[in-house]
């Protein structure tokens, strides 16, 4: 028998493909989460909540893990 007409080779493909969409998903959620953290330092800093030294710090390391970050995503989706 062909292991492709297998019930567990058809569902453990379903399963990986399940898992691949909810980690694109999580990823993309990680993204929106930056982009809110970076607003947010925004408002910190309007609201002299925190310094320009510490915004500028903060806002570096969100570049950095953005730049990380898409790049994941864009790696990742060519895995799927």
């Amino acid at each position: 028998m062909e292991y492709s007409k297998l019930e567990v080779w058809i569902e453990s493909r379903k399963l990986v493909n399940f898992v691949y969409e909810v980690s694109i998903n999580f990823l993309h959620i990680s993204r929106g989460s930056l982009y809110e953290l970076e607003t947010q330092c925004y408002l910190a800093l309007d609201q002299k909540y925190i310094n320009e030294i510490e915004f500028n710090t903060v806002f570096q390391q969100i570049q950095v893990c953005k730049k990380l970050l898409n790049g994941f995503i864009n790696y990742y989706k060519k895995l799927i």
